[in-house]
């Protein structure tokens, strides 16, 4: 295909806190295409976000209702839909999606109130495979699936994962060869669902890993030259199983050499829990937009990535994806303490002299961190070559193989 002139955009959360989908929203738009961006409604807080966000852009949006609140009756016979389709034992792709998510389900039902137009691609995003199939094959237009997480192993919470898992796969196994094409955000992502298609004889037409980078033209370099070794920790929500439990008590080992901010939306009970007993080592700063939260991260020595392979209803997803922060830091030149998730030891790896790994256990993080104090000198100096190196892995690249994707159409 020569050129998109507009574009389906399915995504199952909120724009604002889905920085994936925000790069290929805005990328879209400089290429001069025209979006249309169906989402879903996930609380009074994030639409004030996703509307601050596409009043800078100019993209047609609309939400789906997925609270009771939204849409009682919605919520009713999706949530009626989507406990009972998962009883059906011999179910076709339909009925497996919406027995899988309960954004399917919503989906299925609201489909028609979308307006049809001359669309030249559906790009689904997150759990969004089954709805852009189903709405690229009513347009009889290709569609794309973008895959963020391995979904088989993603957030299981029902009461049979065995048979969740194997729901999953099914629907990748069929409906990922008839895309377009599809991108991942992790080498290990694309080696399992490459693995999966393999095994079941399919593969897919075209298919690319595209790294959750960002600009690297919004890091600034900045030397840190305090008395103590400053380390950052950010996350959209400051809170349970992201590995906080874990090197805090490590860091408060060495609380005279040490500090800790922490950047993002705090949980109340999380802190009262787990933060107060280190208040004397750690600072709290709020959620920032993206752009200056780039900026903040220069002013740090050590950004902590602290994934945790063992987490409620994830079955080994987080062993295969790489987060934002982890690219965040790279590009702020900052040396990284990653834990050691087959994805993160890969990525260390593969960017030598971008920070270290460690065990997952506090005891294990101990002699880690004790290293980096004792080598903050050398660190800080190497700072400005972390910085410069990173520039290569900036979005700025990363978005080319974007551009070829759209070209095999």
């Amino acid at each position: 295909m020569d050129a998109l002139h507009r574009v389906l955009f399915l995504l199952s959360g909120n724009i604002s806190t889905t920085p994936r989908a925000k790069k290929v929203l805005e990328y879209l738009e400089h290429k001069g295409i025209c979006v249309d961006l169906v989402m879903f409604s996930r609380g009074e807080n994030w639409k004030h976000l996703d509307k601050d966000y596409l009043s800078r852009h100019n993209v047609s949006w609309v939400y789906l209702p997925f609270s009771r609140k939204d849409d009682y009756i919605i919520w009713v016979l999706s949530t009626g839909l989507h406990k009972l389709s998962g009883q059906i034992k011999y179910a076709n792709n339909t009925l497996q999606a919406i027995a899988s998510s309960k954004a399917n389900s919503i989906f299925f039902l609201k489909r028609n109130v979308l307006k049809a137009h001359d669309y030249d691609l559906v790009i689904g995003f997150s759990s969004m495979l089954w709805p852009a199939y189903e709405m690229a094959k009513k347009l009889n237009v290709p569609f794309s699936f973008d895959m963020e997480d391995y979904h088989p192993l993603e957030n299981i919470y029902h009461a049979d994962k065995e048979s969740e898992i194997r729901r999953r796969e099914r629907l990748l196994t069929d409906l990922l060869p008839k895309a377009a094409f599809v991108t991942y955000a992790a080498p290990m992502i694309k080696a399992k669902s490459d693995e999966l298609l393999s095994v079941n004889g399919v593969t897919t037409k075209y298919s690319e890993v595209i790294n959750n980078t960002f600009n690297a033209s919004d890091f600034n370099f900045a030397p840190c030259s305090d008395a103590k070794v400053q380390f950052v920790w950010f996350s959209q929500t400051i809170s349970y199983e992201r590995g906080l439990e874990q090197i805090l008590p490590a860091l408060n080992h060495y609380a005279a050499e040490i500090h800790l901010t922490i950047i993002g939306n705090l949980d109340p009970k999380f802190y009262d829990d787990i933060l107060k007993p280190y208040d004397k080592i750690i600072t709290i700063k709020p959620a920032m937009a993206q752009s200056d939260l780039h900026i903040e991260l220069g002013r740090y020595d050590i950004g902590l990535s602290t994934e945790q392979s063992h987490q409620a209803n994830d079955n080994g997803n987080r062993d295969l994806c790489l987060t934002n922060k982890i690219f965040s830091y790279l590009l702020a030149g900052l040396y990284i303490f990653a834990t050691n998730t087959p994805a993160q030891n890969e990525f260390i790896e593969s960017h030598l002299g971008s920070g270290t790994v460690s065990g997952q256990s506090t005891d294990e993080m101990l002699p880690v961190i004790k290293k980096i104090i004792d080598s903050i000198d050398s660190i800080r100096q190497e700072k400005s070559v972390r910085f410069e190196n990173a520039r290569k892995y900036g979005w700025e690249a990363e978005q080319n193989k974007l551009t070829e994707l759209i070209r095999s159409l």
